[in-house]
C-alpha cells in the first residue's frame, strides 16, 4: 500500500516528519519499522501452514476413505459433528487462508483495505469454529450419558446442538460484520470509525473466547472424570492399557485447545483496549505478529501430533465416535459375538456392563440406561486414532 494514501493514519502511523511509521501488519508491512521482521514472519508462515494443512489433510483422508469414518451423523434427529474428523477439515481450511492472507501482504496485491481486513478475520473463524465443532462432539458425549444423569441433571442434544450452531454461526455474524466495516472506513480515510470497528471486532473475539474456553475447561474435566471412572472399573490388563492411552489423547486435544483459546483471549483483549499502544512500538507490534500468526498453525501440529497417539500401538481396535462402517462389522476379543449396528447403542464387552451393574447396585436400571446411553460412545470416542 501507498503510504501516501489518504487512509494511510489507520494501518501507517508516523510522526510529525513523516518518519519512523509503525503499520498495522493484518493490512500491510510496507514502509515501516517493522518491515524485515513481519516479512520474514510472513514467509515462514506460508510454509508452515502449508505443511500443517497438508499433514491435516492426509489424516482426514486416511480416516474417511481407510477407516470409513464420517463427518457428522444425525443420531437420533439432531446434528452431530465428528470431533475429530471436522476439526481436521476446519483445520485444513484455517491454515490455507492464513496462508493466503500473508501471501497477500507478502504480494502488496490487491489493494483493497477491505478484502484485507476481511481475509485477515476469516481464516481466525474457521480456527475457532474448529474447536468449538470439537467442543460440540465432546459435550454430546458427556452430558448424554448416565454419569451426567446421576448429577439430577441433563442437557439435551437438542439443546447442545443449538449451543454449538451459536459458536460456530456468531462470530461469522458479529466478526465479519466488524472486519468489513473497519476495511471499509479505513480506505474511505475516515481512520477515527475504522478504529472504533476494529477494537469492537477484537472485543467480539475476547468475549467469544472466554464463552469457548470455559465450556472447554468444563466440558473437558467432565469427560476426564467419566473416563477416569471408566479407567478405574477396569483394573489392569490390556483394555485398560488401551482406555488410559485414549483418555490421555483427548487430555492433550482439550489441553491444546484450552492454552490457544486463552492465548487468543490475551491478545484480542489487549488488542482491543491497547491498539494504538501495540501498533506504535516497534517490540510490542512484531511480538503481536509473531504470536497471532504462528499460535495457530503451533496448535494445529500439537493436535495432529495428539492424534498420533493409537491406541493400536498398545494392541487396541480403532473406532469412531459413532463406529465406523468398517469397524462395526467386526468382532472384537473380549466384546459381545457381535456389534450392533442399532444407532442407538454401541458395543460394549458384557463384562463391563455386569462391572456397571454392580457398581450401580442395581441390574436392571443399569442395563437399560447402559444401552441406550452414549457411555459406551465415550469408550468409541477415545478410540479414535489416524
Amino acid at each position: 500500500m501507498d503510504a501516501s494514501n489518504k487512509a494511510s493514519n489507520f494501518w501507517l502511523s508516523c510522526n510529525a516528519a513523516g518518519e519512523n511509521c509503525h503499520c498495522d501488519w493484518r493490512l500491510t508491512y510496507v514502509s515501516c519499522e517493522e518491515s524485515y521482521a513481519i516479512d520474514i514472519i510472513f514467509k515462514i508462515n506460508v510454509v508452515w501452514s502449508a505443511i500443517v494443512s497438508l499433514l491435516a489433510a492426509a489424516i482426514l483422508i486416511h480416516r474417511i476413505f481407510c477407516q470409513g469414518q464420517r463427518l457428522y451423523d444425525m443420531k437420533r434427529g439432531y446434528l452431530r459433528p465428528q470431533p475429530v474428523e471436522t476439526l481436521l477439515v476446519l483445520a485444513v481450511i484455517y491454515n490455507i487462508l492464513r496462508m493466503v492472507h500473508s501471501i497477500v501482504i507478502l504480494g502488496d496485491n490487491p489493494n483493497s483495505v477491505i478484502f484485507r481486513s476481511f481475509i485477515f478475520e476469516l481464516g481466525w473463524q474457521f480456527g475457532f469454529a474448529a474447536l468449538a465443532a470439537y467442543l460440540w462432539g465432546i459435550a454430546i458425549t458427556v452430558f448424554d450419558s448416565e454419569a451426567v444423569m446421576d448429577n439430577g441433571w441433563q442437557l439435551s442434544q437438542r439443546h447442545i446442538s443449538r449451543v454449538g450452531l451459536a459458536f460456530v454461526l456468531s462470530p461469522v455474524i458479529t466478526n465479519n460484520v466488524c472486519s468489513i466495516l473497519s476495511g471499509f472506513y479505513a480506505q474511505q480515510g475516515n481512520a477515527y470509525k475504522a478504529d472504533i470497528f476494529a477494537r469492537l471486532l477484537y472485543a467480539f473475539w475476547a468475549f467469544y473466547c472466554i464463552l469457548l474456553v470455559f465450556c472447554v475447561s468444563y466440558s473437558g474435566m467432565r469427560l476426564m472424570h467419566l473416563l477416569g471412572t471408566h479407567l478405574s472399573m477396569l483394573g489392569s490388563g490390556r483394555r485398560y492399557e488401551q482406555v488410559k492411552t485414549g483418555r490421555m489423547k483427548v487430555r492433550a486435544i482439550m489441553t491444546v485447545s484450552g492454552l490457544c483459546l486463552a492465548c487468543f483471549t490475551m491478545l484480542c483483549g489487549i488488542y482491543s483496549i491497547c491498539r494504538t499502544t501495540v501498533q506504535n512500538h516497534k517490540s510490542f507490534n512484531i511480538l503481536w505478529a509473531v504470536l497471532w500468526n504462528f499460535a495457530g498453525p503451533s496448535a494445529s501440529i500439537l493436535i495432529e501430533v495428539a492424534l498420533f497417539i493409537d491406541p493400536r500401538m498398545f494392541g487396541g481396535p480403532s473406532f469412531s465416535v459413532s463406529g465406523s462402517s468398517n469397524e462395526r462389522k467386526k468382532e472384537m476379543p473380549g466384546f459381545a459375538s457381535s456389534i450392533t449396528t442399532d444407532q442407538h447403542k454401541s458395543g460394549i464387552p458384557l463384562s463391563w456392563i455386569n462391572t456397571q451393574d454392580e457398581y450401580k447396585r442395581s441390574s436392571a436400571q443399569s442395563s437399560n440406561i447402559y444401552a441406550n446411553s452414549t457411555v459406551s460412545d465415550s469408550t468409541l470416542l477415545i478410540h479414535q486414532a489416524p
